[in-house]
């Protein structure tokens, strides 16, 4: 396992309405070509996915879950991964760290892929959706998990530094770069 200890990390992708098509499929394939990385390398991984619609209608799915096999039953659930609705992040963001804090491993890491900034249909302040999210993360670390946010939007520098700190993020300019990119970037993560 590269002589280091084993850790645990789990891909959380947003999947608001707005990824879509090739956008879509490069963050399943990141996500999966990561989890391969991380898996080779001795780690625990799980992909799970997020999308929200008002504050009552969140919704968490998990396409592969810590200790389950990466195998067809996985993938197909990875493959079935569909965009829809809104971003609610910070709700995503602690449902994702509390079953990641539940993990017996020292070191820990929450990635979180997202295309856009935090939206919903029942906010119209962008700063409170926002303060949220920075909040979720503050909470993350506070249980000793490493949050760190890949974006694919490249007007993103001012409200993910703001949720994430100025060290936990990096915009990537070419979305075709995402799946070659993400894994070296973790496995760099988690060393």
């Amino acid at each position: 396992a590269l002589g280091r200890p084993m850790q645990r990390a789990l891909a959380q992708l947003h999947r608001q309405g707005q990824m879509r098509g090739l956008v879509l499929d490069l963050a399943r394939e990141a996500a999966l070509l990561t989890t391969l990385t991380l898996t080779r390398a001795g780690d625990h991984c799980a992909i799970h996915a997020f999308s929200s619609n008002g504050r009552h209608d969140v919704r968490y799915d998990r396409a592969l879950d810590f200790d389950e096999p990466l195998d067809a039953a996985a993938t197909a659930r990875l493959a079935g991964v569909r965009s829809r609705y809104s971003t609610r992040m910070g709700v995503a963001l602690r449902h994702a760290s509390a079953l990641l804090a539940a993990q017996p491993h020292r070191k820990r890491l929450l990635l979180f892929v997202t295309d856009g900034e935090p939206h919903d249909i029942d906010i119209y302040d962008r700063r409170y959706l926002v303060e949220d999210a920075r909040r979720a993360v503050l909470e993350a670390g506070r249980r000793g998990l490493a949050v760190f946010c890949v974006t694919l939007d490249p007007a993103a520098d001012e409200y993910v530094q703001a949720i994430f700190g100025a060290a936990n993020y990096r915009v990537l300019d070419r979305i075709e770069s995402l799946p070659r990119v993400l894994p070296a970037m973790v496995l760099r993560l988690t060393r």
